[in-house]
């Protein structure tokens, strides 16, 4: 494991200049095995509507979307979702838990970060994060 107490984690919400390098990552071996890609527009370039799209298949439309960045470096993906209880694929098969609850998702898109504690490092400072954009949410479920 590298030492990641010096590195810098930031994320930043997904925008329609973000998908080409989101593409590269949905169709990396180790992403595409969970993850399912999202549709392409006709010319081949995906849209930021072919992503929220894709978004809504996987979760709901309240899903919200980010890169993260380790030390300026876009590394993975990572979004989260307010448990839906009409909505299976969004919690409703969860156990009863406060209206306050969010899910995430998240995967490292660069498989040059894989295996060395990067994960662990930007899913700590993403629950910090949210705790601060957030405030009122009390309960993360980290899928």
């Amino acid at each position: 494991m590298t030492n990641n107490h010096t590195k810098n984690v930031h994320f930043k919400r997904i925008t329609a200049d973000d998908l080409p390098l989101l593409r590269t990552w949905f169709k990396e071996p180790h992403v595409s095995q969970w993850w399912p890609y999202f549709a392409e527009a006709s010319d081949g370039r995906p849209t930021l509507e072919d992503f929220a799209a894709f978004l809504l298949r996987i979760r709901s439309n309240k899903t919200v979307a980010y890169l993260v960045f380790i030390d300026e470096k876009p590394i993975g993906y990572i979004q989260y979702y307010p448990i839906d209880r009409s909505i299976e694929k969004a919690g409703s098969w969860l156990p009863d838990l406060p209206e306050t609850t969010v899910g995430t998702d998240q995967f490292i898109g660069n498989p040059h970060y894989l295996g060395k504690g990067y994960g662990t490092l930007f899913i700590a400072a993403f629950i910090n994060y949210l705790t601060h954009i957030q405030p009122n949410i009390t309960t993360i479920i980290v899928d």
